[in-house]
């Protein structure tokens, strides 16, 4: 008999509870904290609440992961019902739910909880998702999890960002280098790493500059058109609009999606990002 598989992501997968549920996902939100207050991602608080309350708060937010006994208790639920379990989660550099969660399966002992760490977020987060309910069925774990890693590799993200305020007040940057920045009309890149950072990796002389040197990385990769490419933006899409225009004058891309995407990443990059993410081919 055929073990019945059950695919459980966080929230900064930015897919939405609603889509979720069409795609048969179960969702495990984040909890976002500005000072006192704690919201969970998706469900108390949507991308547009975030980021209003991003640009009008005096407390910088952060993001926990969810409470230890909701992961005990997937673990549980998996044992119960002898399902198998892909539980997926963002970045360990970013977040401590990787951990949390290879705890709660060490508590409830059963070995058909695969934890995978995304060793990303957002979109690259997304692409090893729904790559996961794909395939989940049609391949054992050890299989699929060895796909997930090499494709996790050739995935990318990078994106053009608007200020350094909030790479510095997240503690990527110094103040000084956030000041002058603002002074100078700097637009960072910022790139997760094959580690699974987000890192601020060049730095560029107004926006225009900064995009086109994100569509010459584009191109220079070479993309896998297996998958489709991502743009994405915080809350305010003009940037992400140019980005999209001067990749498709050079390139023209059949599948893609634009999306307003996860407060996981807006806590690091503020209002008015512009993304790309993509596959890259596999080398021969």
């Amino acid at each position: 008999m055929h073990m019945k598989t059950r695919v459980v992501a966080d929230s900064s997968c930015g897919i939405s509870i609603e889509e979720a549920k069409k795609i048969d996902l179960e969702i495990l939100p984040l909890v976002i904290n500005f000072g006192k207050e704690s919201y969970r991602d998706g469900t108390e608080m949507n991308n547009e609440q975030f980021f209003k309350k991003l640009e009008t708060s005096a407390d910088f937010p952060t993001t926990s992961q969810p409470p230890f006994e909701e992961l005990v208790q997937l673990c549980k639920q998996a044992k119960a019902n002898q399902e198998r379990l892909y539980l997926l989660v963002l970045s360990s550099k970013i977040s401590g739910t990787y951990q949390s969660a290879c705890l709660a399966k060490e508590k409830v002992g059963y070995d058909e909880v695969y934890i995978i760490d995304s060793l990303a977020t957002v979109q690259v987060f997304k692409i090893l998702v729904l790559e996961t309910l794909k395939l989940k069925d049609q391949m054992e774990p050890k299989v699929l999890i060895a796909h997930l890693q090499s494709l996790r590799q050739r995935t990318k993200l990078i994106a053009a960002v608007d200020t350094l305020e909030y790479l510095w007040r997240g503690g990527r940057v110094s103040r000084s280098t956030a000041f002058l920045g603002g002074l100078l009309n700097i637009k960072p890149l910022i790139k997760i790493d094959e580690e699974g950072n987000i890192v601020a990796y060049a730095k560029k002389h107004g926006l225009n500059k900064a995009l086109n040197a994100l569509v010459e990385e584009f191109l220079n990769d070479s993309y896998d058109e297996n998958y489709p490419v991502y743009f994405g933006y915080c809350k305010n899409d003009s940037g992400c609009n140019q980005l999209m225009e001067k990749v498709f004058e050079k390139c023209p891309i059949s599948r893609y999606h634009k999306e307003d995407i996860s407060p996981v990443i807006g806590v690091h990059v503020g209002t008015n990002a512009s993304i790309i993410t993509y596959v890259k081919k596999e080398e021969k």
